[in-house]
């Protein structure tokens, strides 16, 4: 998935931050 989640978010985050977005959606899976 690109920069855009199903959230309707655009703005640039970190990469840290990126990863753990990463991290709890697969957590949530």
């Amino acid at each position: 998935p690109g920069p855009v989640w199903g959230h309707g978010l655009r703005e640039p985050y970190q990469r840290s931050d990126l990863r753990r977005f990463a991290e709890t959606i697969k957590a949530a899976l």
